[in-house]
């Protein structure tokens, strides 16, 4: 992969297929640079320790083994929603949303229990939580990773399909986790 941006829309077939997407131990080294720096940079706090680095990447295989979901689906889900920031801050747009994967109304950071927190929030974002679906009701529901990160990000995919059509989210979403497949990091952003 390289570390370039594609805009893609439209549906699914629209996006790169599997076989185009980087192994994930590139992905998490080539991340792992950003999650160094990515709280300060946002203004969030601390940066992320190399033991919390170490932590993500336990919780990612810990949760892809368990969940079925691969693991650099997880990986692109945490960089688009946090930048791999432990304590990023919990947002509501009539939401809860914390923790590395924004999920919904599930656990956020906690520094008394780094390990423990850290795997329940990769849990949530990917499993869901009680109040709220994760990416694998997405892939359950869809079959495919692009149409689950729409639903991720937005509750629902528009009626046309088209993947880029924000449904009251972010219009780039899809497109964007389909480029942090592909080996994209710090390319220019042209969406």
């Amino acid at each position: 992969g390289q570390d370039v941006y594609t805009y893609y829309s439209g549906g699914a077939g629209n996006f790169p297929e599997r076989s185009k997407w980087v192994s994930f131990n590139q992905m998490f080294t080539a991340n792992a640079v950003n999650m160094r720096v990515s709280c300060a940079n946002n203004g969030w706090g601390a940066n992320d320790s190399e033991e919390e680095i170490k932590l993500i990447r336990q919780g990612i295989d810990s949760v892809a083994q368990i969940s079925g979901v691969d693991h650099r689906f997880i990986l692109a889900t945490i960089m688009q929603e946090s930048v791999g920031c432990v304590r990023a801050p919990t947002t509501n747009n009539g939401v809860i949303n914390p923790g590395l994967m924004q999920s919904h109304n599930g656990v956020s950071f906690n520094p008394s229990d780094p390990a423990g927190s850290i795997r329940q929030m990769i849990i949530d974002g990917t499993q869901g939580t009680a109040s709220g679906d994760g990416l694998v009701q997405g892939l359950n529901k869809y079959g495919d990773v692009y149409r689950s990160a729409r639903v991720y990000n937005s509750g629902s995919i528009a009626s046309s399909g088209d993947l880029s059509d924000a449904n009251g989210a972010t219009a780039c979403y899809v497109s964007d986790i389909a480029n942090r497949l592909t080996g994209w990091v710090n390319g220019a952003h042209n969406c």
